[in-house]
């Protein structure tokens, strides 16, 4: 064990890094702490080719001065260099450096910006606190050194040693809004996006508190989290940009503008090379998803198509494959537009046999809508088939409104129009206008058919 006195003279302990570690020491009896004898050059660097990466340089600095710690009578356990070891085995990625208190272990990674994340591994993934290891440490000194357990205590502490830890300022922020204290979120998120501008989900968190009073900042915070994305994340845990903040994005930029096309162009095209988790691959498809609306938004039917299509050719590389459900459904509406049907048959080969019936209906929807531009006889079945298990009112109102156009096609406008009022009330209840719109327009369909001019006009 060493004390304050054999620190040599070079070393003051208002400058040395371990000094509050220290001061416990002295503070404490021995029995309360532990420090090993330091680690050899040769053990760090045999340490560091096993990891296949150079260990943080102020975990290096501890190890060259104690090979590991058991703090506060084993509460807290800092591994030595040959204790190192990597937290799976078949990713080595993330790196145990230390266990405690109770059964929890702690891990170190690269942020993929070339610093640091040092956190809990919990469950396969790093939860990160701090970007250095000093820092880390001198939190669980403050925190077992006074007993803290409640989470507010547990995160002012860490703020104390880390007062501009991006991480810690995140989550500082997300609990001020929880709270219902806007100002002091977006305060802490400003600091965090600061510190680390690569923190994409404070630029989210910030950019949604700004939503209702400063859209153009919204946008911008918005727009700054996309463009700092980039998938695979660099570790699992990674606070990145949510799938839903991609949709709320885009209702900021003019429908059909260029620039939001551009933007998700980027993202798509330099951002993604990989996507490693179900999370990764929500925020891909929500990406496409919002090309292709922005494109038909400006009437360019192929250039929405060719996006989707292009997207699902992207995925069957992934490492992480998904069904992409919105994604297969909505490039099968716009093949079906396009007169592509034999495309669009093929995509919805993908649902058979799938377990959830709510999916099978909608894939019937989108089969019964192909068989009615098709005009063929089982259109009224396949339609009928998929009402009795659609729950969405607006898919209801799609289908309710297939069957008007199929009485129609069949000459029997009585029966169609009769069918076009439901399908109507179903588009208000779903607050569907543009369904709204289709139905006023099989309804004047309706009229003609039946020689009723006024009426025709009057839809």
């Amino acid at each position: 064990m060493e004390s304050l006195s054999t620190l040599p003279p070079e070393l003051d302990p208002g400058i040395d890094p371990f000094s509050q570690l220290l001061q416990l020491v002295e503070k404490y009896k021995q029995s309360v702490h532990t420090l090993n004898p330091p680690a050899s050059e040769e053990a760090l660097t045999r340490v560091s080719l096993h990891l296949g990466r150079e260990l943080p340089l102020t975990l290096s600095g501890l190890l060259r001065r104690w090979n590991g710690a058991v703090l506060f009578r084993g509460a807290l356990r800092i591994r030595g260099a040959a204790e190192l070891a990597p937290a799976q085995s078949q990713d080595r990625r993330y790196t145990l450096f230390a266990d405690g208190p109770g059964d929890r272990q702690w891990a170190w990674c690269s942020d993929g910006h070339g610093g640091h994340a040092f956190g809990e591994w919990r469950e396969g993934e790093l939860v990160p606190l701090h970007d250095k290891f000093l820092c880390w440490l001198e939190a669980w000194l403050r925190i077992l050194d006074k007993d803290l357990v409640e989470d507010e205590d547990v995160l002012e502490a860490r703020l104390e040693a880390d007062p501009d830890g991006g991480y810690l300022l995140l989550a500082r922020g997300e609990q001020a809004l929880a709270q219902g204290d806007p100002d002091a979120a977006i305060s802490n998120l400003r600091r965090a996006t600061a510190t680390d501008p690569h923190l994409t989900r404070a630029w989210q968190r910030l950019g949604e508190i700004l939503l209702s009073s400063d859209p153009q900042e919204a946008r911008f915070a918005l727009n700054r989290a996309l463009r700092a994305s980039r998938l695979p994340l660099a570790f699992r845990g990674t606070p990145a940009l949510e799938a839903e903040a991609v949709r709320t994005l885009g209702s900021l930029f003019p429908s059909g503008d260029p620039a939001w096309d551009k933007e998700l162009g980027f993202f798509l095209d330099e951002g993604v090379t990989d996507v490693e988790a179900v999370e990764e691959l929500a925020l891909f498809e929500a990406a496409a998803m919002a090309q292709a609306r922005n494109r038909l938004a400006r009437s360019d039917r192929v250039g929405a198509r060719n996006a989707l299509a292009n997207a699902l050719e992207r995925a069957r590389a992934f490492q992480v494959q998904g069904m992409l459900v919105e994604l297969r459904l909505k490039l099968v509406e716009l093949n079906t537009d396009l007169g592509e049907h034999d495309d669009a048959e093929d995509l919805l080969r993908q649902f058979r046999g799938h377990p959830n019936q709510g999916l099978q209906a909608r894939a019937r929807l989108a089969l019964g809508r192909l068989a009615v531009l098709r005009q063929e006889p089982w259109a009224e079945e396949m339609l009928v088939e998929a009402l009795r298990q659609l729950e969405d009112p607006g898919d209801r109102a799609r289908a309710v409104l297939l069957l008007g156009e199929r009485h129609l096609r069949k000459q029997r406008p009585e029966q169609a129009q009769e069918t076009f009022y439901k399908a109507d009330a179903l588009a208000v209840a779903a607050g569907l206008p543009e369904l709204q719109a289709a139905v006023c327009v099989g309804l004047g369909d309706a009229a003609w058919a039946s020689e009723d001019t006024e009426g025709a006009v009057a839809a």
